[in-house]
């Protein structure tokens, strides 16, 4: 049963084992065993050598259920015999500094489409700028995969925004097809030519 609950949930053949699970407060709560080996980040050396027991952290992995599901793993410290000094083990789901996997960012960013960072702020209860790092650090706004001839069809349409006041963004749409191509991360003339002259 185990075993299917992290099918179920995106996390089997990452190295974790599930010790228990439980739900509070509406959220879904899996505690994980990492079973991963601890690779010293400096020498790439395998350490066995526990140096120090570390806290849970708390991770977002999205939602599951019509819940919140939320990861507990340990950050555990090891000491390399081959450099002297102790490591923390790197955990396969998230960076060092980032509190949520790359399924809870998916889920932000296909809740992104057809709607305003505000409205997916308010359901996903983060910060709109949140989502805005988010979308900027998985997808170069600047790069449309154009085809080798646009369309007849296609009109771009070309307004500002206000993201944050006085903050400005560019939004690009197919004015002919009513659909969004991109937003631009700067209202500055410069990123607009560069969008306008990578049209084929």
């Amino acid at each position: 049963m185990r075993k299917g609950i992290l099918t179920v949930f995106g996390l089997q053949g990452l190295g974790f084992s599930l010790r228990e699970w439980q739900i509070v407060d509406g959220s879904i709560i899996l505690k994980l065993r990492d079973e991963n080996p601890a690779v010293c980040p400096r020498c790439r050396q395998q350490s066995q050598n526990l140096y120090q027991r570390g806290p849970w952290r708390k991770i977002d992995h999205g939602f599951g259920f019509g819940r919140r599901v939320y990861l507990l793993v340990r950050k555990d410290r090891y000491f390399c015999r081959a450099c002297g000094r102790a490591f923390s083990k790197l955990a396969p789901l998230v960076s060092p500094w980032q509190r949520r996997t790359e399924e809870a960012e998916g889920q932000i960013i296909g809740s992104l489409r057809g709607r305003s960072f505000r409205s997916v702020a308010q359901k996903e209860g983060i910060r709109a700028g949140v989502s805005r790092r988010i979308l900027m650090r998985r997808v170069d706004p600047e790069k449309l995969l154009w085809r080798e001839k646009p369309p007849r069809e296609l009109a771009l349409g070309i307004d500002d925004h206000s993201f944050r006041d006085p903050k400005l963004v560019h939004t690009v749409t197919n004015v002919s097809a009513h659909s969004p191509l991109t937003f631009l991360p700067y209202s500055r003339q410069q990123t607009l030519h560069r969008l306008l002259n990578s049209i084929p």
